[in-house]
């Protein structure tokens, strides 16, 4: 790795989080002054604490900037590579404080990065770390975690002649597409967001309940309504 890493400008990290955690040490100790490190982890907290073990992010040393692309899909390998991926998706880059006003102001690697992600059509967001966190967690983590659920529900539920998914129709499909995605992509995702997520579970499962005791009124139309406003809101993004 010394070798690869010794003349490089810029070294991207897209590992999974926990192997991103242990390398950090080793790619700190060959990274040259001049460069920038950055990450495609899906959580910041536990990252971007780690890093500041390793790189201090002063003057005449490597910084490290923390990077979160919100392009993933849930296929993965060589197959599934998309040139257009980052196109048109918010890229969440981490900054803490009065940093997030003016990010790129005195560090022109950081500059020079911006412009790549502008380059290839992503959206630079400025956030911190334990915003991104909650931010994905509800908007990310507790979907894929709903899919899983009503994935496994029905797939218990299959009868010897396929239903009820023989009868499924394009809005299950869709409902569904992130049921593709592997565990092993998710693990350090669910366990570096846990506290988060067992707290919007318990949230989503109370909505689910007050969904079951409106089904029978008018009440439920509200539900409805928010749901309506909410896909306006996704789509005009």
């Amino acid at each position: 790795m010394g070798l690869a890493l010794e003349r490089a400008d810029l070294i991207y990290i897209a590992l999974p989080i926990a192997v991103t955690l242990d390398i950090f040490r080793e790619i700190a100790s060959h990274t040259p002054a001049s460069a920038l490190v950055t990450d495609a982890c899906s959580t910041k907290q536990r990252i971007m604490e780690e890093a500041a073990q390793h790189f201090q992010g002063t003057t005449g040393s490597a910084i490290f900037l923390g990077g979160h692309p919100m392009a993933g899909k849930e296929l993965s390998g060589i197959a599934a590579a998309d040139e257009e991926l980052f196109r048109g998706h918010t890229y969440a880059l981490i900054a803490e404080g009065d940093a997030i006003a003016t990010p790129t102001a005195s560090e022109p690697r950081i500059a020079a990065f911006v412009k790549i992600l502008e380059k290839i059509g992503a959206q630079p967001l400025w956030i911190g770390a334990q915003q991104h966190d909650y931010a994905v967690g509800l908007a990310s983590h507790l979907p894929q975690l709903a899919v899983v659920a009503l994935a496994a529900f029905l797939y218990d539920r299959l009868d010897e002649n396929g239903l009820p998914i023989t009868l499924a129709g394009p809005g299950l499909r869709d409902t569904l597409r992130l049921a593709g995605s592997p565990y092993s992509t998710w693990r350090d995702i669910v366990l570096t967001n846990r506290e988060l997520l067992s707290a919007s579970l318990d949230l989503f499962a109370r909505r689910l309940d007050d969904l079951r005791e409106r089904l029978a009124s008018r009440e439920l139309e509200g539900d409805f309504e928010s749901a309506n406003e909410l896909y306006k809101l996704l789509r005009s993004l």
